[in-house]
């Protein structure tokens, strides 16, 4: 064999030695790094078990097409068995719920929180006192965001709006308004409000100027065949930010000595929504008629009698 013949084959395996050098070494990387970034969201063991059997071995030294037939053999192998790890149950599931976490992420409450919570933060440093931001206060912020919203997008979608005389002694709570009501968009008016002033204000000497009126509900509502019907919870449930917002609006008009004692519900559905929140039931002016009715209205017109005095003269 000629010497320049012995120096091109020589030259040659060398090229061959580099390129499966590269390939060899190109394959392991990129498997490994593969492999390795879904590390985080794998067991440990079922990790260890696919780095095992993924990560090509270092093997001894071969020349010619053995080499490359071996370089070749050993990708294929890796990314056989990196293939095969890879539909493993438990792998399957876990490479699945990292990808779900990755889509939602923008939608998840926890990062609203925490974006909430970033700019908490820069507030709070901006400021000459700041304080440190807890889960509580980021809680609360979202709250009243939320609530604030759905307040703002109700109060634009009301029939009968909150009712606040100007000397706010007593608070009176129905659970939604009647057709005259709505149509008026008034509180307890027509044959309600009269039946309403006589029997309710008059025998404690109070008059419009001296109660709020407010809904739980301030729309009229109808059943299917057309008759008007108390809200549902479901329906309180909706409205309750915007509620919540209108008796703070109350509060904020009335009497600060009173307002230990100024709730009075109309009916047993405000009273089951405001149990916390009423210090007295009294029968809707709509049930009146009836003995049993009529009888409760009295026995508790005498019960709020007493509560206004005691609140007057500071017993209560």
């Amino acid at each position: 064999m000629k010497e320049d013949d012995v120096v091109e084959q020589t030259e040659s395996n060398e090229d061959i030695d580099q390129v499966e050098k590269e390939a060899r070494e190109y394959s392991q990387e990129y498997i490994t790094e593969l492999i390795s970034a879904a590390k985080e969201y794998l067991p440990k063991t079922v990790w260890d078990h696919i780095h095992r059997r993924a990560v090509p071995k270092a093997g001894g030294k071969a020349s010619g097409k053995s080499k490359r037939n071996a370089a070749a053999d050993r990708a294929t192998e890796a990314a056989a068995d990196a293939s095969s790890a890879t539909v493993i149950p438990e792998v399957a599931a876990q490479l699945e719920q990292a990808q779900s976490q990755q889509t939602q992420k923008a939608d998840d409450p926890c990062e609203v929180a925490k974006q909430k919570c970033e700019s908490m933060k820069a507030k709070a440093a901006k400021s000459s006192e700041p304080k440190e931001i807890t889960a509580k206060d980021i809680a609360k912020q979202i709250a009243k965001d939320v609530q604030a919203k759905v307040s703002k997008t109700k109060s634009d979608n009301v029939d009968v709006q909150t009712f606040v005389g100007s000397r706010s002694k007593l608070t009176f709570v129905a659970a939604s308004p009647g057709i005259i009501e709505s149509v008026r968009k008034a509180a307890l008016v027509g044959p309600t409000g009269r039946l309403f002033n006589s029997e309710y204000l008059e025998p404690l000497g109070l008059t419009r100027d001296d109660i709020a009126i407010l809904y739980l509900v301030p729309n009229v509502l109808k059943s299917e065949d057309g008759k008007v019907r108390e809200p549902t919870p479901e329906e309180i449930d909706e409205w309750a930010p915007w509620f919540s917002d209108q008796w703070n609006v109350v509060l904020d008009k009335t009497d600060t000595a009173s307002r230990e004692a100024t709730s009075v519900a109309l009916g047993h559905t405000v009273k089951k929504s405001l149990s916390k929140l009423i210090d007295i039931t009294l029968p809707h002016p709509n049930s009146l008629g009836t003995k049993r009715t009529n009888q409760e209205l009295v026995r508790k017109m005498e019960q709020l009698k007493r509560m206004l005095v005691a609140r007057q003269t500071g017993q209560l």
